[in-house]
C-alpha cells in the first residue's frame, strides 16, 4: 500500500504528459474541439387493454355500424419530436371503413387499414384511449367475431 502511495504522483505526472499536447506543457495554447451528437429515437409501447371480440346485434346491422368505446388502450413513450405513427390493420369481411377516435380527433381508415400520426407529448408515458366505429358491410350478420383491428407503432 505504501509503495502505491509513492508511485501515484509519478503515474499522474505521466498521464498529464501523455494527455497534454507537446507545446502546451511549457506555455499556453488553444485548440478547437468539435462535438457532435446523434439522438437515436426510441418508442416503447404496450397494449393495456384490447377488446377480444366484436359483437354485432340486429340493431347494429340495421344501423350499418357499431360503436366500441375504449376498444383499445395503449401506453406510449417516445423521444421523437416528430411524434410517432400508429399503423392499423383491419381484417374482416364484415367491415367497410373503420373510424378511430383518439381524444378529440377522428381518423377514417380504409378497409385495408392506414397509418395515423400521433404528435409528440413529452418523454413520459402517455395513455391513448382508442374508440372505434365499425361501418359494416352489406354481408354482415349478427354474431360474435374475433377483434378485427391490430396495431403497430413506430417513430418518425
Amino acid at each position: 500500500m505504501n509503495r502505491l502511495i509513492k508511485i501515484r504522483p509519478l503515474i499522474i505526472a505521466i498521464l498529464i504528459f501523455l494527455v497534454t499536447p507537446g507545446q502546451t506543457i511549457a506555455g499556453t495554447g488553444s485548440r478547437a474541439l468539435n462535438i457532435s451528437t446523434r439522438v437515436v429515437h426510441f418508442l416503447k409501447y404496450s397494449i393495456l387493454h384490447q377488446e377480444i371480440n366484436l359483437v354485432l346485434g340486429e340493431a347494429d346491422i340495421e344501423r350499418g355500424y357499431v360503436d366500441i368505446s375504449r376498444g383499445m388502450v395503449l401506453s406510449v413513450r417516445s423521444n421523437s419530436n416528430n411524434g410517432y405513427l400508429v399503423w392499423f390493420s383491419t381484417d374482416s369481411a364484415l367491415l367497410g371503413d373503420v373510424t378511430v377516435f383518439s381524444e378529440n380527433n377522428a381518423y377514417r381508415l380504409s378497409r385495408s387499414g392506414n397509418e395515423v400520426h400521433m404528435p409528440f407529448q413529452g418523454n413520459n408515458f402517455s395513455q391513448k384511449e382508442l374508440s372505434f366505429r365499425f361501418h359494416l358491410s352489406e354481408d354482415a350478420v349478427p354474431g360474435t367475431y374475433q377483434w378485427p383491428v391490430a396495431v403497430m407503432l413506430t417513430t418518425i
